[in-house]
């Protein structure tokens, strides 16, 4: 899909801006145009949004994506009242992913939206890279020996997660396990007359995303039968043994729920009763222990999981309560000690009497918390119907009189848990730049990127 076509939309959306009810037919010029326009518009807010905080957070990841090298940038901040995500920008790389490489391209980036960010960067986060996070030559560590007071760093848990499902599957079956569920997904997605009869696809099975394992388990496990009797017609070279379908199988269950003994061992009678396999107790009974044991990993590695990370990597301190709520339960000295990590960040845009209030307004929360029933009643209501605590709801019953503490509190809330949302900025690219669009240049897929925020942007800066 040429660059043409993807205008329509953008088209639309330029004339309901002007208020044009016809601008006639569109050359690929006009369209260019259009798209630096908006890149030059988004550009700018982001630079103004930059000036007006006191602190932001960051999300970087490199990719190669639709063939092409990215490092992608994200930010998040505390702006007019709520947490904004924010796409900033994706970077093309032309040389070798190193920690100092990756760094003079954010500083390059930054230097120009955000003149003070030395003051204002408040929190990284990165998928876990060593040229992210190397103690001496990461590119987060080269950021923060630049930063002017403490800086968080998140490595996302998701990845996280994911080097702890692949090391417990990699042990699988002396180290076979893995390498016979990429040869069956490649075959079963090969085979056109199946897929038809089965009227399902074999999902892809991707060696990073831990996700995607449980997909294809669970799709082996519902399609066993006719599988069975696909390998045993067809017999290629990438045929599981049948202890290969008794461990997917039981790793299956363990990851939507443990298998109870009467349900092993009617699936055991099950298995036995088919003409086409047979399988031994004996063999069975080793097999059920190595798959137990590999999910007993997966959990002990899940309790290891720390997405704070202190300078050298190694698991940190939990980030502050933000949540009105959660500070009515903090200690005056130890809100204070935050407060005190900031006070550089905070003198750079704020008074000295500003800096002393967001102490007093946290003084007053706690006090109105202890003393006004209706106003604790309160606090726990708006926590309470949150499924998943929002920040600007669990804020917005205290008031405007608190306006400066949920400003401090905001900034810390900006600090991203995980890449996903880089994530999904590499997924728009390799999207877009299918293999019938590889003329798309570096700065179509970035304007493609910008224009999907361009009504946000605006409707922020109003």
């Amino acid at each position: 899909m040429a660059i043409r076509q993807k205008a329509s939309k953008l088209y639309q959306s330029v004339k309901e801006e002007t208020g044009m009810g016809v601008l006639g037919s569109v050359s690929d010029v006009e369209v260019a145009q259009h798209c630096r326009t908006v890149c030059a518009i988004n550009l700018q807010y982001l630079k103004e949004i930059f000036n007006d905080i006191w602190a932001f957070a960051i999300a970087i990841d490199a990719g190669n994506n639709a063939g092409t090298a990215y490092l992608d940038l994200r930010m998040r901040c505390y702006y007019k009242g709520s947490l904004e995500y924010l796409h900033t920008l994706a970077i093309p790389m032309r040389e070798h992913h190193t920690g100092e490489y990756q760094y003079d391209l954010i500083v390059e980036t930054m230097n120009v939206l955000a003149p003070d960010w030395r003051h204002q960067l408040i929190g990284i986060t990165t998928d876990g890279a060593s040229t992210m996070t190397g103690c001496i030559q990461g590119t987060c560590t080269r950021l923060s020996n630049e930063c002017h007071g403490n800086i968080f760093r998140v490595w996302c848990g998701a990845h996280q997660l994911d080097l702890v499902v692949k090391k417990a599957f990699n042990q699988l079956m002396n180290k076979k396990f893995l390498i016979t569920l990429t040869g069956v997904t490649g075959h079963l997605r090969r085979q056109q007359n199946l897929i038809q009869h089965m009227k399902s696809s074999c999902p892809t099975f991707a060696t990073t995303p831990w996700i995607s394992m449980g997909k294809v388990l669970k799709w082996f496990k519902a399609n066993r039968i006719r599988l069975f009797q696909h390998f045993s017609e067809k017999k290629p070279a990438c045929t599981p043994s049948m202890e290969w379908w008794l461990v997917d199988i039981k790793e299956r269950c363990y990851i939507n729920g443990p298998m109870t003994d009467e349900e092993s061992i009617s699936f055991l009678a099950a298995v036995n009763n088919d003409p086409l396999h047979g399988f031994h107790l004996n063999n069975y009974c080793v097999l059920r222990q190595e798959a137990a044991s590999s999910i007993d990993e997966v959990g002990s590695g899940i309790c290891k999981v720390c997405a704070e990370r202190d300078s050298r990597n190694n698991s940190g301190d939990h980030l502050p309560p933000v949540l009105p709520l959660e500070l009515c339960g903090v200690l005056s000295r130890d809100f204070v000690s935050c407060l005190e990590d900031q006070r550089i960040r905070l003198g750079h845009k704020f008074s000295e009497a500003e800096v002393e209030n967001i102490d007093e307004q946290f003084r007053k929360l706690r006090l109105a918390f202890k003393e006004q029933i209706g106003f604790s009643q309160m606090l726990l209501d708006a926590q309470a119907s949150c499924a998943v605590q929002s920040f600007e709801k669990c804020w917005s019953q205290p008031g405007s009189e608190f306006e400066q503490l949920r400003m401090f509190c905001g900034a810390i809330a900006s600090i991203m848990p995980s890449t996903s949302s880089v994530e999904s900025d590499f997924s728009l690219i390799n999207w877009t730049k299918d293999p019938n669009s590889q003329s798309l240049s570096d700065f179509s897929l970035e304007s493609i990127l910008h224009c999907k925020q361009y009504k946000k942007l605006r409707d922020l800066m109003e």
